[in-house]
């Protein structure tokens, strides 16, 4: 399922929009977007149809029906792209889920996305992250945060290394 800060966010975005245009190269939301059913836009998969399709599908639709256009592909070039005249009437959307994963613990320092990519199999779990929420603060770093990684894995009461070992 996707994160409900995301829905709350594309549905924010359409709200404004009428077409929204949401790249995911790395295939983060592919299951869940499948699912997904908004109340306010219709959910196109670009890669399952053809581009004519999705142009006759918009000109079909009432002028009032919004559209998000999902693909797994990076975001083509001018020159090859079908569905231009849309997307420049549109906007583009982005989630990524280490930034929400950042924002959810608490933490602003931006060059730990790389570190907290590295980590995605631990913070996959919710109860694991739940359980890290209470451990980090605004201005942890890396080793500081691996640390309170231990700490939530060894499931101690301090996170110190005399704690933790």
């Amino acid at each position: 399922m996707l994160n409900p800060k995301i829905i709350e966010k594309i549905e924010s975005q359409l709200n404004k929009e009428r077409f929204l245009f949401w790249y995911d190269e790395d295939e983060e939301h592919l299951a869940c977007i499948k699912e997904l059913s908004l109340t306010n836009a219709v959910v196109l998969l670009v890669e399952d149809m053809p581009a004519l399709q999705v142009k006759l599908e918009i000109a079909k639709a009432d002028i009032s029906q919004k559209f998000l256009f999902y693909s797994t592909k990076p975001e083509p070039e001018p020159q090859n792209d079908w569905l231009l005249a849309y997307r420049l009437k549109g906007k583009s959307f982005s989630a990524d889920s280490t930034q929400i994963l950042l924002d959810e613990l608490g933490l602003n320092a931006h060059v730990l996305r790389p570190h907290l990519k590295r980590r995605s199999k631990f913070l996959n779990a919710k109860e694991r992250v739940e359980k890290l929420k209470k451990w980090t603060s605004l201005d942890d770093d890396a080793d500081l945060l691996d640390m309170k990684i231990l700490t939530v894995i060894a499931r101690c009461d301090q996170s110190d290394a005399f704690s933790i070992f």
